[in-house]
């Protein structure tokens, strides 16, 4: 646990990024290992909303470094009450 890991896929086929949540921004590279990027990933507790049980968000930020300040992202998901993912 304190794993997140993310499996895009696509008609040119499929990659997949792993981070642990919580821990420090870790130095990754891009697939043709042209551009450096910094992965770090978090979870956000969200309530209940009702529903009894907790719920949380995991998001994963990539700060891309090498562009100077200001350059980031954040991609978080989030598993609704009826058992569909939502992604932002």
């Amino acid at each position: 646990e304190g794993v997140l890991t993310v499996k895009d896929k696509t008609f040119f086929g499929e990659n997949s990024t792993t981070i642990l949540l919580g821990g420090a921004e870790v130095e990754k590279e891009t697939r043709n290992k042209r551009k450096k990027f910094m992965l770090s990933a978090f979870e956000t507790a969200l309530g209940d909303r009702g529903s009894g049980s907790p719920r949380a968000a995991l998001t994963v930020k990539c700060r891309l470094f090498q562009r100077g300040e200001g350059w980031a992202s954040l991609q978080s998901f989030e598993v609704q009450d009826e058992g569909t993912l939502r992604e932002r």
